[in-house]
């Protein structure tokens, strides 16, 4: 049988032709049949396919889904209630302004720029919806305040922030808990960030939840000669990317992916994977939004969360 996709969820433009051959009617099968797909997708979208084809199993003709055998976390927002990495940038700039005292006031009046640049630019953020706030702030960051600085003042002060009480009680443990038991069990599991990895590692370190994860992939400082240059976005707004990438260098089937996201960022991911998962901490507009664009799980608690990934 062929059929064009109508599925409201799936925009056809990236869809062309489904053929499905089965055993048995649907009308006479007692048990589920095993359902051949082959699809036809446009370039427009690598990895819709795998998408398509669980939701297609599930809705048209009654499969259970594909198990969950890895998860894939986003960090701000998901894991760690600061929607983006201003508070850790905030912090190392006040420990190098101290380091500075009294003995570098070039870097001091620097430093001092940068704090009304960045007033500025958060008055626009708030003003101007389509602003790409973060990605000018990092630029501020890097241009009047990385640029120069020893490395090992950046990891001293990253070290000192993770540390913090008020920063580990930012840590939401609802989320947390539930992956760490998913790994426990032998499941692979991950980070994709655009934040700082060596921040999101020594936050998790502090917390004693270095062992959640198997890998993270995050932004990183690029540096020369042991001082910082910048704090690089390779991540940001390429997430879909970098995930692609990330599925070609291992063994993990998008189509058993779980990934537990909550911005526009994550939503590259939530067309790949065959579970994507709402975060938490998510506002509830953006929950309802991608559940039903994407048929994201929406958890409404930890235990919630932590049924779904034990039945995935």
């Amino acid at each position: 049988t062929s059929w064009d996709c109508a599925d409201r969820n799936f925009k056809p433009v990236y869809i062309r032709t489904i053929r499905v051959s089965t055993g048995t009617t649907r009308e006479t099968r007692t048990a589920p049949p095993v359902v051949r797909l082959s699809i036809h997708v446009s370039d427009a979208r690598p990895g819709m396919a795998v998408r398509l084809c669980g939701k297609l199993q599930s809705q048209a003709f009654g499969v259970i889904d594909m198990p969950c055998d890895a998860i894939i976390c986003d960090w701000n927002g998901t894991i760690i209630e600061y929607r983006d990495e201003k508070p850790l940038l905030d912090h190392i700039a006040t420990d190098v302004f101290k380091s500075c005292v009294p003995f570098r006031p070039v870097r001091m009046a620097r430093i001092l720029r940068a704090r009304s640049k960045l007033e500025k630019l958060y008055a626009k953020a708030h003003r101007d919806a389509e602003f790409d706030f973060l990605r000018e702030m990092f630029r501020v960051y890097n241009e009047l305040i990385i640029r120069g600085v020893p490395v090992s003042w950046v990891h001293r002060s990253v070290d000192a922030y993770a540390a913090r009480e008020e920063t580990q009680a930012r840590l939401d443990l609802r989320v947390l808990q539930p992956v760490e038991a998913f790994h426990r069990v032998g499941k692979p599991t991950g980070i994709l960030s655009a934040g700082y990895g060596y921040g999101i590692e020594a936050i998790l370190r502090a917390a004693g939840h270095e062992g959640s994860f198997d890998f993270c992939e995050a932004d990183l400082l690029r540096e020369a000669n042991g001082e910082a240059i910048e704090f690089g976005l390779n991540i940001y707004g390429n997430k879909q990317g970098v995930l692609l990438k990330l599925l070609r260098s291992t063994d993990m089937d998008a189509s058993r992916l779980a990934y537990i996201g909550d911005s526009e960022d994550d939503e590259g991911c939530f067309e790949i994977v065959g579970h994507p998962i709402v975060s938490l901490m998510a506002p509830e507009e953006v929950k309802e939004r991608y559940a039903s664009k994407y048929n994201a799980f929406v958890p409404a608690n930890e235990d919630d969360l932590a049924n779904y990934l034990r039945r995935a």
